[in-house]
């Protein structure tokens, strides 16, 4: 509050105004944490070994708040349907009282829980994913990101050795450059020293760019599945949950109708969020095209307008376009009809689950109908990001193995040892 009164007041907001960062997210103190845990578990601290190991590491070294995130995401199943069962019984309460029966303190009981409910899940659904973000996610980006850096400065530069060429190759070699003589062409050499100093900084290039990569999206794509693991348990605590309530409200024949509809919609839903995917990764790629082409026909604009070129340029920026639309409608369209799968999922599933119930029972109660369609589209909504929380657990399982194998490559040879002091012995300086 301090520091908003000051920005509103137009003061200046300097670094000291800023609090001190918690233990828990310093980089230093995540990497000692790390490497103490890794000391205390792995057989050779200086190796992980596999995606598991790493795996290990981080929910020994994040065990605190893995635990309050689990607690709490138990704590979110039952609040996220408790209402419903509130809800069922004040439905149930108000078919009483067109029966004639006095209600009026049971009534006021059952509203005044299904308000407190409410908002005792908003609650715990905040803490949840407060759980989920400052002391699962961030710190686990954090110290992956720092591990890798660290890692980094102690990386041993290796250097691919030059394949040795078996005799048969070796004899053509020197048949085809002694022909290249003859025919007056000169034999064929080896690189040249700049050739190999730029071979040398693209591949320095390369290992900067897959250092960033590493921290900036494995990283990232780790830590995210630490802050939606909670989805995967929850949704299996809020299906047990659910089914044994509706079980309960409506008999298994509608509660399997029900179900029977949701799997047939499944496989729908994940093929098209595959294609949906696989739109947005050719979007991607061919807008890297178009810019790469809108770039290089800035850069030499010069050249094109003394050739006179700029007709041919114009067909070559246009056709990248052409590309990037056909992958934009190849993504809406997918897009489009996953959001129809899920608006029409919903519908179609308390439809199939009441239709059942009446056929059944021979009659449909209002506390019933609502119950049911309130506790069949919280169904619905846990089982729509099953799919795509698999997608990312797969993508975050191959940045997992990524920054394993990193963090497992050779290291220097420490040779300086640790002194009091430098000096210059004896030493000359012009």
């Amino acid at each position: 509050l301090p520091l908003m009164r000051s920005a509103k007041a137009g003061k200046k907001v300097e670094f000291d105004n800023l609090g001190t960062v918690h233990s828990g997210l310093r980089s230093a103190d995540l990497h000692s944490r790390f490497n103490k845990v890794q000391g205390d578990i792995c057989k050779d601290s200086d190796k992980i070994g596999s995606n598991f190991a790493l795996l290990k590491l981080l929910v020994v070294s994040h065990a605190s708040g893995l635990t309050w995130q689990l607690i709490t995401t138990i704590i979110d199943a039952f609040g996220n349907l408790a209402p419903q069962f509130a809800m069922l019984q004040l439905l149930r309460l108000l078919e009483d009282r067109d029966r004639g029966m006095d209600i009026g303190r049971q009534g006021a009981l059952w509203v005044f829980a299904l308000g407190t409910l409410q908002l005792l899940g908003g609650y715990n659904f905040g803490r949840m994913w407060w759980y989920s973000e400052a002391f699962s996610m961030i710190p686990v980006r954090t110290q992956l990101g720092t591990l890798v850096v660290a890692k980094s400065l102690r990386k041993k530069d290796v250097k691919e050795a030059p394949k040795a060429k078996s005799s048969e190759n070796e004899g053509e070699d020197v048949e085809q450059q002694q022909s290249n003589g003859k025919d007056g062409g000169e034999p064929q050499k080896n690189k040249s020293a700049s050739e190999a100093d730029m071979d040398e900084e693209d591949a320095s290039k390369k290992s900067r760019q897959g250092i960033i990569n590493l921290v900036g999206v494995d990283s990232s794509r780790v830590a995210l599945m630490f802050y939606f693991i909670n989805l995967l348990y929850g949704a299996v605590f809020k299906l047990l949950i659910a089914f044994v309530f509706l079980y309960k409200i409506v008999g298994w024949q509608s509660m399997v109708a029900g179900i029977t509809v949701q799997l047939l919609f499944l496989p729908l839903n994940i093929i098209f969020s595959k294609k949906y995917a696989a739109g947005q990764d050719a979007l991607m790629k061919a807008r890297d095209r178009k810019l790469n082409v809108v770039d290089e026909a800035l850069s030499g604009i010069r050249q094109i307008k003394f050739a006179a070129l700029e007709e041919q340029w114009q067909k070559k920026i246009m056709a990248s376009r052409e590309d990037e639309l056909k992958a934009l409608w190849q993504t809406l369209i997918a897009d489009v009809i996953l959001i129809g799968l899920w608006i029409l999922g919903p519908v179609l599933l308390s439809a199939t689950s009441i239709v059942v119930y009446a056929m059944v029972t021979g009659g449909l109660e209002p506390s019933v109908a609502f119950t049911t369609v309130s506790l069949l589209s919280k169904i619905e909504g846990t089982l729509a990001y099953v799919p795509e929380l698999m997608t990312d657990m797969a993508d975050a399982w191959v940045s997992m193995r990524r920054i394993s194998e990193y963090l497992d490559a050779p290291e220097k040879v420490v040779v300086s040892k640790p002194g009091e002091k430098i000096v210059f012995d004896h030493a000359t300086v012009t």
